[in-house]
Formats: C-alpha cells, sequence, structure tokens
C-alpha cells in the first residue's frame, strides 16, 4: 500500500512541477508578447501615424482571437461512459470473477482498485490527447 502512496505522490509532484514551469513559461510569453507589441507599434507609428498602428496591432490580435475561437470550437467532445455505467461493469465482473471471497491480507482493497483504475484511466486519455 505505501508503494502506491509513494508513486501517485511522486507522480503529484511531477506533475506540479511541470505545471508550475509552463505557467511560468506563459506569463513569460505573455511579457515578451507586450514588448513585442510595443515595439511594432512604435515602428509603425513613425513610419506611418498612431492611428494607424493602433489599428493593424488591434487587427493582428482580433484575427489571432478568431482563429483560436474557431480551432476551440472544432474540438469535439470525447467520447467517456457515465460513472454510473463504469461503477456498474466494474462491480459485475469482480462479482463474476469471485463472489464473496474474503480478500487476504497485502492485497490491494477494492477502494484503491477503483481509484487505481480511474487514475490509469485519466493518463491514458491524457497521453492520448496529447
Amino acid at each position: 500500500m505505501e508503494q502506491y502512496v509513494r508513486q501517485i505522490r511522486k507522480r503529484a509532484d511531477w506533475q506540479a512541477r511541470r505545471i508550475g514551469l509552463f505557467a511560468f513559461g506563459i506569463a513569460l510569453l505573455g511579457v515578451s508578447l507586450g514588448f513585442l507589441t510595443a515595439a511594432v507599434w512604435a515602428y509603425l507609428a513613425t513610419e506611418f501615424s498612431p492611428v494607424l498602428a493602433s489599428l493593424l496591432c488591434s487587427v493582428v490580435f482580433l484575427v489571432a482571437a478568431v482563429g483560436l475561437f474557431v480551432i476551440a470550437a472544432s474540438d469535439r467532445r470525447p467520447e467517456v461512459p457515465p460513472i454510473q455505467e463504469a461503477f456498474k461493469t466494474e462491480s459485475a465482473r469482480s462479482e463474476r470473477a469471485e463472489p464473496g471471497r474474503a480478500r487476504a491480507p497485502g492485497e490491494r482493497p477494492p477502494l484503491l482498485d477503483a481509484f487505481l483504475t480511474g487514475f490509469e484511466t485519466y493518463t491514458r486519455l491524457r497521453r492520448k490527447r496529447d
């Protein structure tokens, strides 16, 4: 039991570190995008006019936003069976295997099996999506 907790804790620590680095990277990307926008605006303002520079920058961001909205809208929702259905099939499978059998010492309890099955499914779906 302890090894499962250690493994889950290691994976959670790794995932938290990964999320933190991605968040920091996104923040740095936002700052750099702001500086890039300011530089492009200053160049366009000196070459043309401040009004035209603002208009061109806003059009670029508008096109980027619309593109992201189109990409997000075209993403299909994954087919995931309802949780009640998964519980029914899992309980039927365990009952068919050996109904009424007492668990041996050191064997995983059913609740831990259910948690690990869900966690495994989540990681498999996550890998498919990435």
